[in-house]
């Protein structure tokens, strides 16, 4: 009876974590050098890129998925990580960054559609490109359409939160 009253602490050490673990981390940041060579570069930045750890997350929750699949959901939620730091966060001072992430996005649904990434477009078109190929060749017929539009409103959301930080407003929330 005192269980149901009192439930045990969750301890994220005991947490069941995927195998493939270690080296789904390591191929990430490989990636994303690949993508962004100059983090490489910069010891500070490059530190900052292995204590975030992206595949540790994906590996605690997806303990039993497959190496292709948890490589897969790891560079998702890293491209979504740097999409948000590179156009969504401290961009105020960018000049015109509603206009840039509107390009950006426009750019982000037409590779996630199928059109290739261009040679002038930003690293995080072409590992969206990449992500998206990779994504389609994983999915059940018919799931592509749904997922990019899913991606899509999620673009809306960051457009809509970039408004809101440029006009430093904060949203109302109603009582009930």
């Amino acid at each position: 009876m005192s269980s149901l009253l009192q439930p045990s602490i969750f301890e994220p050490q005991a947490a069941p974590i995927n195998r493939y673990a270690e080296l789904v981390e390591r191929e990430g940041i490989a990636w994303v050098l690949r993508f962004f060579p100059s983090v490489a570069l910069s010891p500070g930045r490059l530190r900052k890129l292995q204590a975030a750890k992206f595949a540790r997350l994906a590996a605690r929750s997806l303990p039993r998925a497959p190496l292709a699949e948890l490589r897969l959901v790891c560079d998702w939620i890293t491209w979504l990580f740097f999409y948000d730091d590179a156009l969504c966060d401290d961009v105020a001072a960018a000049p015109d960054p509603l206009r840039r992430l509107h390009d950006a996005q426009v750019r982000m649904s037409a590779v996630l559609r199928g059109s290739p990434a261009l040679a002038d477009d930003e690293p995080l078109v072409h590992m969206l490109a990449e992500l998206g190929a990779r994504t389609a060749a994983w999915a059940a017929r018919g799931f592509m359409p749904r997922f990019v539009a899913e991606v899509e409103k999620y673009f809306q959301s960051n457009v809509w939160e970039l408004r809101n930080l440029l006009h430093q407003l904060a949203p109302r929330c109603r009582s009930t």
